[in-house]
């Protein structure tokens, strides 16, 4: 008995780690993590839907043709160059880009590498030859 501490087995006590480590708590961490992960995907689709819309004249449209169109580089490299008289042979009153959730949603596999988005033109009416 000359002060030496006794070094027996504790009872009882268990290592930080392996309080830790329980199925419960494991079973807890994966759900958060799937949730967080579910979570970060639909901020990100839903972070890519945007709208821009030309309008080139207050007159209305007489025909709409809707198309899509693909683009790399997150947008920055179209694919087509897009002549807006074949689309429209009296010219468009309106041209309306975007990218919707679907096509946000198309371009979450490639990160955005490869993105389509709608284009719709909204086109004026044939002159007729009578008011020129």
């Amino acid at each position: 008995m000359g002060g030496v501490p006794r070094r027996g087995p504790r009872i009882g006590l268990k290592s930080a780690s392996e309080a830790v480590d329980t199925p419960t708590v494991r079973r807890i961490v994966d759900i958060v993590q799937a949730r967080a992960a579910l979570l970060a995907i639909a901020l990100i689709s839903l972070a890519g839907c945007h709208t821009m819309r030309f309008e080139l004249t207050s007159e209305r449209a007489a025909t709409v043709v809707t198309e899509r169109k693909s683009y790399f580089l997150w947008g920055l490299a179209p694919t087509v160059e897009v002549d807006v008289l074949n689309k429209c042979p009296a010219g468009a009153a309106a041209i309306r880009e975007r990218t919707t959730f679907v096509d946000g949603l198309m371009s979450v596999p490639t990160l955005g590498i490869w993105s389509p988005r709608s284009t719709t033109y909204y086109c004026r009416a044939p002159r007729s030859v009578s008011a020129r």
